[in-house]
């Protein structure tokens, strides 16, 4: 099985159409075949994300809402979270090989 690992980026095109949604949400539709990872300031980061969008009058109140409780359901349900206990870089606190790491565009979602 693969794990994968979403940034913040990533996972707010999961939610919100934008450039590069269609090709992440095709990347985490299939959970049979992979694990999603992510790091542990992600779910805020994402629910920021969401308020930002209402603010800028891109989203209403109503599908914020919506939105956040799809995020607080997949976050509990589908993402394996890494909680960074000590500065290792490049490693994940979790039972598998450290993940790379890359600042690119379109978004980053990694493949182990």
């Amino acid at each position: 099985m693969a794990a994968t690992y979403v940034d913040t980026s990533a996972l707010v095109k999961r939610y919100v159409a934008e450039v590069g949604s269609t090709w992440v949400r095709r990347m985490v539709a299939r959970p049979v075949h992979q694990v999603l990872y992510t790091a542990a300031l992600t779910e805020v980061e994402v629910r920021s994300a969401l308020q930002r969008l209402v603010r800028e009058g891109r989203l209403d109140t109503a599908q914020a809402q919506r939105l956040t409780q799809r995020v607080t359901q997949h976050f509990t349900r589908r993402y394996g979270v890494c909680v960074a206990m000590e500065r290792k870089p490049g490693k994940c606190m979790l039972p598998l090989p450290p993940l790379p790491s890359h600042d690119a565009q379109p978004p980053v979602l990694l493949a182990a």
